[in-house]
């Protein structure tokens, strides 16, 4: 089946999930031999899984279609508490190592746990409620308290420095959907000069590759920013 998500922990431990079948219903596999074999997660057979992300081989978070998470934990995966009018279609989650975590998908959806996926909520500080008509959300970077969302349009990055409690907009330059966003802060999570590594990027349609180096107040294009994908259609 399809996979969405693929991540090793060291040489012989790692994870993947996916799309369900028969013979794996749940979508989600590990291995402790480096791959050579692969055992099923046990939990409830259903939709395809969407997002993905682990914290430990045995322990993180899922999501899916029609608003679908669930919590892993020690190798089993958990149903979890959601407010049914958040039904939507989950595209990224995130996962911290002191359960904390966060979701995003179409409609402008955002949510936040501090229960490592047991029980959701909506962030204390409200997005323009024209987001659930306009925007999709496909990726979330967090790093602490700091956490970015971004999709389509690509336009704008929302950053929250404070958990969630408030939201600044980030102007990217271009209009592509962004897919991905990732904050490097190195090994020890520290610049040089001891400060916290402001340093990320971002990746969407057509090849686009964008690149911050102040925590996303300014976004520069490193490839495609200026590229615009169009439709003709004649009827004759």
């Amino acid at each position: 089946p399809r996979l969405r998500y693929v991540r090793f922990f060291d040489p012989r431990q790692g994870v993947i999930v996916g799309e369900p079948n028969s013979a794996h219903p749940s979508g989600v596999m590990f291995t402790e031999d480096g791959g050579k074999t692969w055992q099923e997660m046990p939990g409830p057979a259903g939709s395809s899984w969407l997002a993905a992300d682990f914290v430990e081989p045995l322990d993180g978070l899922l999501g899916g279609r029609q608003g679908r998470v669930s919590a892993v934990s020690g190798g089993k995966i958990l149903p979890t508490r959601v407010d049914p009018s958040s039904w939507r279609r989950i595209h990224a989650v995130r996962l911290q190592s002191d359960l904390k975590g966060w979701l995003v998908g179409d409609g402008g959806l955002v949510m936040k746990t501090d229960s490592g996926g047991v029980v959701w909520e909506a962030p204390q500080g409200e997005l323009p409620q024209e987001l659930r008509d306009a925007a999709n959300f496909r990726a979330v970077a967090v790093r602490g308290d700091r956490v970015w969302i971004a999709g389509s349009p690509g336009s704008v990055i929302w950053h929250s420095p404070d958990g969630g409690q408030s939201w600044q907009r980030q102007l990217t330059g271009s209009q592509l959907p962004i897919e991905s966003l990732k904050f490097a802060n190195g090994s020890s999570g520290r610049e040089s000069n001891g400060r916290e590594s402001q340093v990320g990027l971002a990746v969407g349609a057509c090849g686009l590759i964008l690149q911050t180096t102040d925590g996303g107040d300014t976004w520069r294009g490193v490839r495609a920013a200026d590229r615009r994908a169009a439709y003709l259609s004649v009827s004759v």
